[in-house]
């Protein structure tokens, strides 16, 4: 049999926990060829359990060490690793979590997940030209109703139902999680990275409001339309403009290619 034809098969062994390769091997002169399987199987997942780890390190505390070990193990069978890089092997664990049980039975470690993979996305999104509050005071203002603004490749919108950034929040300043707790009102989280710092912030339906309309590349006067249903037209425009001042502070905002300023 031919090395690569060995090497598959010790894949194939790992994966599935079958003794595949076990007929090729000869027999160590202590313990056994199932031991000898047993140390790559038991090292390539530790490895995965510790990406995991490293990606989601707050999930890894609320769930408990010998919890998240194992589910590491499950997630590793339901999603397995065929690229070797584990730079993206976790990005499927917020939905693992909500569709398996025992762990959907508990939302908002999915929830929590999700959060920490915005995190981790923040962190390697693309660098940008980022937008200024001189870009927008050189715009015309024949040009001010059609300008569209543009987020950062960072920045992600989250909604929770539940508490969970309550356990993050409690797990991160090393104190008592809560109780979970669906919430009466969704709550909705903005993830950004400034420069090199990954930071998070609550929005209220307002300013999920505007995002929303930016996400969906409204221009300026749709979006003004938009926050007229949440606000007195007298207020929207000076409203949209505070916000969009604050939000470039935060790098927030980038520069199309397309706009010329």
């Amino acid at each position: 049999m031919k090395p690569t034809e060995l090497h598959t098969l010790l894949q194939d062994s790992i994966l599935t926990s079958q003794p595949l390769i076990s007929p090729y091997l000869d027999s160590p002169p202590k313990g056994s060829i199932s031991d000898r399987v047993a140390i790559y199987t038991d090292g390539f997942y530790a490895r995965l359990e510790e990406a995991l780890m490293s990606d989601y390190s707050t999930l890894a505390l609320v769930m408990s060490e010998r919890t998240f070990s194992q589910m590491s193990r499950n997630y590793t069978h339901a999603y397995p690793s065929y690229n070797y890089s584990l730079n993206n092997f976790g990005e499927n664990l917020s939905q693992f979590l909500r569709e398996t049980l025992p762990y959907k039975k508990k939302p908002h470690l999915a929830e929590i997940a999700e959060f920490e993979w915005a995190e981790y996305q923040a962190i390697v999104a693309r660098d940008a030209h980022l937008l200024s509050v001189a870009d927008l005071q050189s715009l015309p203002l024949n040009q001010w109703p059609e300008m569209k603004f543009y987020l950062h490749p960072s920045c992600k919108v989250l909604i929770m139902h539940w508490n969970s950034l309550s356990f993050i929040k409690a797990s991160r300043s090393n104190k008592s999680t809560p109780i979970p707790k669906k919430l009466k009102n969704p709550q909705f989280i903005l993830i950004w990275r400034r420069q090199l710092e990954v930071l998070y912030r609550e929005l209220d339906f307002t300013e999920l409001t505007m995002l929303n309309a930016i996400i969906q590349e409204a221009p300026f006067m749709d979006i003004c339309e938009r926050l007229s249903h949440e606000m007195s037209e007298d207020e929207v425009a000076n409203y949209l403009v505070r916000k969009l001042h604050e939000w470039i502070q935060e790098n927030c905002f980038i520069k199309n290619s397309e706009q010329n300023y």
